[in-house]
């Protein structure tokens, strides 16, 4: 190499010299009488040191104990170096760039539409950047989310490296999407902020009787309910209130997430506006089962279990939903309870998936136990096997 760069070195100085531009190093004519003789040598010693130390610096990478000299030349760099954050994303979704290459990879969840997210949508993502003041989370979108540190974890995150590293997947939800960015929450219980939304003046609320339903979202649940959030009457502001894990079904519910999870639609009753301590409470059950007086179910007594009724869908939790009747007889409406088992032949996983609120359905008494209606939605045995043959 040093042979080769010097040969190099001479034949440019040779050229130099033919031109007549300076003296030939080689010459001792030249060298003794042109002034510019020393000149050229000490150029031609010059280059020859850089070929030098560019050559101990190429022959040094592969021998031990050798130090490669740092030189500033351009060096090429592979797809993995391109973008860090890009590899990690994905290496922990399952792609391998080092054997099948990027092309050879797909994210299992599709392309992410960005002006299709909505508030509270649950998404899957991997960490690819983590700072102090929280987490970037690439979801399959064109941009990043970001995961504030407050919203890494239900309870106070001091550390976000204490909860996350760079590469692992993660489910996340969408928290706000305002000014081209993306808000993301590590936890369903802080999807909404506690002033997300304008806040209602709660005296709004004492319009509303207690037989009066509204819609809701459940914002976050804890061990002794769930907080929804409502929209307050003749106003576009919102208000939060607590469905008490005991108005949330009809006996005894151990956890609330087995009724709702954060993100579900449901209606609710205003129960009590207490303005001065800015608390509302809600309830998820009727009236006639809330504890204000218990209705007369004593008109479904002689209802046969073969007769079928009209009813609408009031509520849907995870163990059924509930169903307001009229006795065919006449008299007040009545809610009843189509346990989850009962909405139609074979395995229901989810009762949101077979009915919705508002919906009218056909149902028959199946019994009347401790001051409780059951109904079902099934048909009798003997109907299922005619219907069958």
């Amino acid at each position: 190499a040093i042979l080769a760069q010097a040969s190099c070195y001479r034949r440019t100085v040779q050229s130099a010299c033919t031109k007549g531009d300076m003296a030939h190093p080689f010459s001792r004519v030249h060298a003794t009488r042109s002034r510019f003789g020393p000149l050229a040598i000490l150029l031609l010693l010059g280059l020859f040191g850089v070929a030098f130390m560019h050559s101990i610096a190429f022959l040094g990478a592969g021998t031990p104990g050798c130090s490669r000299v740092s030189v500033a030349s351009p060096r090429l760099l592979t797809s993995q170096q391109v973008s860090r954050s890009s590899s990690t994303a994905l290496a922990a979704r399952g792609g391998d760039d080092e054997e099948e290459g990027d092309d050879d990879y797909e994210f299992a969840g599709g392309e992410v539409n960005v002006a299709a997210l909505k508030i509270g949508q649950k998404l899957d993502g991997v960490v690819i950047n983590i700072r102090d003041f929280g987490a970037f989370v690439d979801f399959g979108a064109e941009q990043q989310g970001l995961v504030p540190r407050s919203k890494v974890a239900d309870g106070f995150v001091e550390d976000v490296n204490d909860h996350v590293k760079v590469g692992d997947s993660v489910p996340v939800w969408v928290s706000d999407l305002k000014n081209g960015k993306i808000t993301l929450s590590m936890t369903p219980n802080k999807i909404y902020g506690p002033n997300q939304g304008a806040r209602a003046d709660l005296g709004l609320f004492t319009s509303l009787g207690d037989e009066d339903w509204v819609s809701g979202t459940v914002v976050k649940i804890m061990p002794f309910g769930a907080f929804v959030q409502v929209q307050a009457p003749s106003s576009d502001q919102m208000a939060q209130g607590l469905v008490h894990i005991s108005q949330m079904g009809e006996g005894r519910i151990e956890d609330p997430t087995t009724v709702v999870e954060v993100g579900d639609e449901v209606k609710v009753r205003v129960i009590q506006v207490d303005t001065a301590a800015n608390k509302l409470s809600f309830s998820m059950k009727e009236k006639s089962a809330g504890g204000r007086g218990a209705a007369d179910l004593s008109a479904f007594e002689a209802v046969a279990s073969d007769t079928w009724l009209e009813g609408t869908v009031k509520n849907i939790v995870n163990f059924g939903a509930f169903v307001e009747v009229v006795p065919p007889s006449g008299g007040g409406p009545a809610q009843g309870l189509v346990h989850i088992t009962q909405i139609r032949e074979g395995f229901v996983e989810d009762p949101g998936e077979e009915l919705e609120v508002d919906q009218e359905v056909k149902v028959r008494v199946l019994d009347l136990n401790n001051g409780k209606l059951n109904l079902s939605m099934k048909a009798i045995q003997e109907e299922a096997e005619s219907v069958e043959e």
